[in-house]
């Protein structure tokens, strides 16, 4: 039996899904006390469900990921960018819009949630069950472990507070506060603010460290990898989480600010502090559409807002925002009073 949920009936459903045995969930975020309300005795039990979750996007709750006894417990993992909603027991499987919190499933009994979710439940052994139970397993396989430094950057970017208040306006010419009002604009895009030139002796380093590994066709490649796309001496918990494309904001004391999108280069997945990358404006720009500003628009109006990131910044590197929803948050808690062009 297939059938369309919403409202009351969708949460009954999902927590019935989860009072199962063999339960998987692929929820992307856990809102604060969904753990507890799902899984009541996941404190009393050692054997608890496979879960896969994002960390990277600000939106879950890294002390209910705690619960389920990560980063110690292996079945509980991340997944970058997930964004499914999928619970599956032997009981059957709903797949819909609602993530595990309150305001979309509800956490008591007979709340729906103040959101109004959708989706649908299918039998167990159902071709939708055994085709969500196979997609399951290839993404569970695909996930990552779960760190304690990746919990360190999830509490970081979830104790982020939100300003009171309207939104602020949107200055002409600023990317900045185009991605403060509108993260979900950016769902694979991260932010660099970097203040130190790459030195040609750590660069040689990096090319050495990526060529020692690489196969005979890449090495020639990595050698001649020019010396403005590499990133070095970067702490390895930034590298670990440095974003596929992202936007570098440079401050160069000769120059003042430049603005580049990047896109990180598979060599740098292995070699602690270095990332390798190539320039994608025109990729970034396909991506934002026509709205884009200049980039010497965007150097001249969040030209202040940089410096203010980058004097801020616990290293000298700089300050890395893996992600939109990282950045707009970190953007609406800078006051306006040490930024003179707001």
């Amino acid at each position: 039996m297939d059938e369309f949920l919403s409202g009351s009936d969708l949460s009954r459903t999902i927590k019935r899904i989860v009072s199962g045995s063999q339960v998987r969930c692929a929820v992307a975020f856990w809102g604060a006390g969904a753990v507890m309300a799902l899984f009541p005795n996941v404190r009393r039990t050692t054997t608890g469900p496979e879960i896969i979750c994002d960390l990277s996007m600000g939106a879950t709750c890294p002390d209910e990921i705690e619960l389920f006894r990560a980063p110690k417990n292996d079945k509980i993992r991340q997944f970058r960018k997930l964004h499914a909603k999928v619970y599956l027991s032997d009981l059957g499987v709903v797949i819909g819009s609602a993530n595990a919190s309150s305001n979309e499933i509800g956490l008591t009994t007979g709340d729906s949630g103040a959101l109004l979710e959708a989706g649908t439940f299918h039998e167990p052994n159902s071709p939708i069950w055994t085709a969500a139970s196979q997609w399951f397993e290839k993404t569970y396989r695909e996930s990552k472990m779960i760190k304690e430094a990746d919990l360190a950057l999830a509490r970081q970017i979830w104790d982020i507070p939100a300003p009171e208040g309207n939104s602020d306006p949107v200055r002409q010419g600023s990317l900045l506060d185009m991605i403060r009002e509108a993260p979900e604009r950016y769902p694979n895009v991260g932010f660099v603010f970097s203040q130190k030139t790459t030195r040609p002796a750590d660069a040689a380093q990096a090319k050495k460290a990526a060529a020692s590994n690489a196969d005979e066709d890449s090495v020639n490649e990595i050698m001649n990898w020019p010396i403005t796309g590499i990133f070095t001496n970067w702490p390895q918990g930034d590298v670990d989480v440095w974003p596929r494309i992202f936007v570098n904001f440079h401050k160069s004391p000769r120059s003042g600010l430049s603005v580049s999108a990047q896109r990180r280069h598979h060599y740098s997945e292995e070699y602690p502090g270095f990332v390798f990358c190539r320039g994608a404006w025109a990729h970034f720009k396909s991506t934002v559409g026509r709205d884009l500003p200049f980039q010497a628009d965007i150097c001249s109006k969040d030209a202040d807002i940089a410096k203010y990131i980058l004097d801020g910044t616990e290293t000298y590197r700089g300050k890395l925002f893996s992600t939109a929803l990282e950045m707009s948050k970190a953007l609406k808690a800078i006051p306006p009073e040490p930024l003179s062009d707001w």
